[in-house]
């Protein structure tokens, strides 16, 4: 990770004028650590540096980053599509990583607990690198035992996934033409499915599917892997015959030049992680994080209602 710069002032955790992701009702966003509560933001109190906000190679400000949830030691962010979670020597790019800018934005140096690939958008989370390494690994350890509630917005009306999801249909033909059996749970139907991961070796592989609308060319499918393989969902919903617009490596590379025509930014995919639910220690984190202006304006000229259900059904109790 590129953490060598000197940051900027602290800023207040979220500038952005827009409502909260955090979730009120009886769900309280409290600190989730090992060490002793406290109700203080992550920040730096003792910084007295006065540099400019980061800037872009080409000199355009940054806008800060949308911040969900904000302790002493754990941080959950909305990540914008296109932005890599850190740097890697495989990646020329001179842009600023996840991590530096959360580290410019709030003052302090920080570890991904886990990271979303570049194309893909919402929840991250992070932990101070004041705590010692044992508290990123608790909250890897909270990520895996919580619950991800992805939406991603794939290829067709989606009328098989809704029949899939309402239990008219109890199989798929598998892109690999076999013929695959899914259980049914609640409006949920489950795809149970092993994938190789990056090394080859095949994996048990589980995720959670329910339709949530449809257009005529595109719908939105909520997504809840149970397992993290690799790439789980965007491999499970090809093999739907379904897949995820903007993916260039399980995806339909014609069909992804087409709505690039469209105006689907470049290097987008159309997966966002919605909702993050974690069953902390002192109590349980429940965020989420509203779509990015890229992705809600394609959905709403092509998958007509679907905002309004996601506001109904996410936001409607937020503070």
């Amino acid at each position: 990770m590129n953490d060598d710069s000197v940051p900027p002032p602290p800023i207040p955790p979220s500038s952005s004028n827009k409502k909260t992701g955090a979730l009120s009702s009886s769900t309280t966003t409290t600190k989730i650590t090992t060490s002793p509560p406290t109700s203080e933001p992550l920040h730096n109190p003792n910084s007295n540096s006065k540099l400019p906000p980061s800037q872009t190679s080409d000199t355009e400000l940054l806008e800060p980053l949308e911040i969900l949830y904000n302790t002493s030691s754990t941080l959950i962010v909305n990540k914008p599509g296109c932005l890599i979670s850190h740097t890697s020597s495989w990646d020329t790019t001179t842009e600023l990583p996840l991590v530096q800018r959360v580290r410019n934005q709030i003052n302090l140096r920080v570890n991904l607990a886990h990271r979303l690939d570049r194309g893909a958008s919402g929840c991250v989370l992070l932990s101070s690198k004041t705590e010692d390494e044992s508290h990123t690994t608790y909250l890897r350890s909270l990520i895996e035992t919580g619950r991800k509630t992805y939406l991603a917005w794939c290829r067709g009306t989606g009328e098989y996934v809704r029949m899939l999801s309402e239990g008219e249909v109890s199989e798929y033909k598998g892109v690999d033409g076999i013929v695959y059996q899914v259980e049914h749970d609640d409006g949920w139907f489950i795809v149970d499915r092993p994938l190789k991961n990056e090394k080859g070796n095949i994996k048990e592989a589980e995720t959670r599917f329910r339709f949530l609308k449809g257009g005529k060319e595109s719908f939105i499918v909520e997504c809840q892997p149970r397992t993290g393989r690799w790439h789980q969902i965007r491999k499970h919903l090809n093999g739907l015959s379904t897949p995820i617009l903007g993916d260039g490596t399980h995806g339909n590379t014609k069909l992804n030049r087409k709505w690039r025509k469209k105006g689907f930014r470049e290097e987008r995919i159309g997966l966002h992680l919605l909702k993050m639910e974690l069953d902390g220690e002192e109590r349980k984190i429940e965020v989420c994080a509203r779509v990015h202006e890229d992705l809600e304006v394609m959905w709403r000229e092509h998958v007509e209602g679907v905002m309004e259900v996601i506001e109904e059904k996410y936001f409607k109790k937020l503070i």
